[in-house]
């Protein structure tokens, strides 16, 4: 919380009475209406902290307590034009976390992941396409058509 923000809004509040207005209960009244402020904005920030905290287990659960197996499809397109697709099993959701960092920090171009059902993994069929070595085989080693 910070406490200049509240001196300053006191401060403003106590400017538009005037000096010649000033008694104690005009003083009173002005640091009621701040405090209750004050009050309203720290009940939001403790909501706020609440709900974190509360995510925070929640992710916990999910990264740490949970040895569910996760499957993912990925979609990849290097700088060179080379785009293909692939499935991965991960023992953990925090395997897959972790995969996904290096899978994204490594990026030459756009990528995609997603999640699969067992089923989907089962059946997912990897690709690969070389776009520029496509364009080169055609005549057209100048020109990549997506």
């Amino acid at each position: 919380m910070d406490l200049n923000h509240w001196a300053g809004k006191m401060q403003q509040m106590l400017n538009k009475i005037g000096d010649e207005h000033f008694s104690r209960d005009v003083i009173k009244a002005a640091l009621e209406v701040v405090f209750s402020e004050m009050k309203k904005e720290m009940k939001k920030k403790n909501e706020e902290l609440a709900k974190a905290k509360a995510d925070a287990e929640v992710l916990h659960r999910i990264l740490y307590e949970n040895d569910q197996p996760v499957y993912a499809g990925f979609w990849e397109r290097d700088c060179d034009m080379a785009e293909g697709t692939f499935s991965m099993k991960f023992d953990s959701e925090l395997e897959y976390q972790r995969f996904l960092v290096d899978f994204y920090k490594g990026a030459e171009g756009p990528q995609r992941s997603w999640r699969l059902s067992l089923e989907e993994y089962e059946e997912f069929h990897s690709y690969f396409r070389d776009r520029a070595l496509e364009a080169y085989e055609n005549g057209r080693g100048n020109a990549v058509i997506l």
